[in-house]
């Protein structure tokens, strides 16, 4: 691993003019606590969320394997890369889109400082990371081409990797750029799944800020997913506060709460840690993780008192 450059986040949405070939970063972790442990949260803070400081990077690749028997290549070379690829697409909640035209292939970008590349069978889109976001992965063009060949496949299988960081940073090499990271979730999907690819969740801090030189006790976070996804299939391994694994402990599932008519996992996180991590003063975090098939993002207010 190269010692980490941090860039900012426009530096890193213009600097992708060549191909992103992957995301890394991914953590350890499990959870602690027990349901007796989780407090409740004061009133969420009068601040408005716009996670501007975040990137966000969702990476899509067919799988090598199922491809390569349905697409022979000749001497290495596919007939057409471009229908052999997946086509991400990514909707702001104002409606504008960045990504690849399912029907046309041809890349689509109205969203400022956004960014869409291809590498080999892997689209990435880059974005700064709105609070709520909407992802679809079309297969569709690549259907078309394997049946063109004479098979019947009904869906695609793929990888889908999404990375949440507020400093990402580029290592360069002869395939290409890497994207290094720390938030970091992979799943593998297909493109019938009826899961969401990206869901929102709502967070809730308790407490909504920490000293400096925090306190023993653990920092809880609540999370209440979108439906129809359960917060008890959440991966407690994949949870993150920022880049921040959950506590360690014996428990391998999520508390799961029942709060103002709501279903929410809470999960506890280590305050050292955050304060080692956020500088004083207020902040936009993140808490992401799986569930089931699908990677979940939500953003929070939150300061560290100096």
């Amino acid at each position: 691993m190269p010692s980490r450059r941090p860039l900012a986040r426009r530096t890193v949405l213009a600097a992708l003019s060549t191909s992103v070939v992957g995301c890394v970063g991914v953590l350890d972790g499990s959870g602690g606590g027990s349901p007796a442990d989780v407090p409740s949260p004061a009133p969420r803070p009068d601040r408005e969320i716009t996670a501007e400081e975040f990137v966000l990077v969702v990476s899509v690749s067919a799988d090598e394997e199922w491809i390569g028997p349905y697409i022979p290549s000749q001497e290495g070379v596919d007939p057409d890369p471009e229908l052999a690829m997946l086509r991400p697409m990514v909707e702001t909640p104002s409606g504008d889109r960045v990504g690849v035209d399912a029907e046309t292939g041809e890349a689509v970008q109205e969203v400022a400082e956004a960014s869409v590349q291809g590498a080999g069978r892997t689209r990435t889109v880059m974005i700064l990371g709105h609070p709520r976001l909407e992802v679809t992965i079309s297969g569709d063009a690549l259907l078309r081409t394997i049946r063109a060949h004479g098979h019947r496949p009904e869906t695609v299988p793929y990888d889908l990797r999404v990375l949440v960081d507020t400093e990402p940073y580029l290592e360069r090499t002869e395939e290409g750029v890497i994207v290094h990271g720390r938030a970091s979730h992979s799943v593998e999907r297909t493109t019938d799944d009826e899961g969401p690819v990206l869901a929102h969740a709502d967070v809730e801090l308790a407490p909504w800020s920490i000293a400096a030189e925090p306190a023993d006790e653990p920092l809880w976070a609540l999370v209440d997913l979108e439906a129809p996804l359960d917060p008890a299939a959440i991966d407690l391994e994949s949870v993150r506060f920022n880049d921040v694994p959950v506590v360690e402990s014996a428990r391998s599932e999520p508390i799961v709460q029942e709060r103002d008519g709501r279903t929410v996992a809470a999960f506890a996180f280590p305050r050292e840690e955050i304060a080692d991590l956020l500088d004083p003063g207020p902040h936009e975090i993140s808490v992401s993780g799986t569930v089931g098939n699908s990677v979940f993002v939500g953003m929070a207010p939150f300061d560290v008192e100096g």
